[in-house]
């Protein structure tokens, strides 16, 4: 039995960005950061125009974290 199609009246970007909620997807093999300690930034690429766009997304582990 379906309950039929998903309707969304907002997109989850939509609702995350109005409430300055960043979100960061397609990111690969997190599991390698420590639990604690680290962090992770994204550095947006400049588009003339543009809404959004790719991100160079690094991440910063201090020698005493985890």
């Amino acid at each position: 039995m379906s309950s039929g199609p998903l309707i969304r009246t907002r997109s989850p970007h939509h609702t995350l960005y109005g409430e300055n909620i960043i979100g960061f997807e397609n990111l690969a093999d997190l599991s390698a950061l420590p639990g604690a300690g680290s962090f992770v930034m994204g550095l947006p690429m400049k588009i003339e125009g543009g809404s959004g766009g790719p991100l160079r997304v690094v991440a910063f582990v201090p020698a005493n974290a985890g």
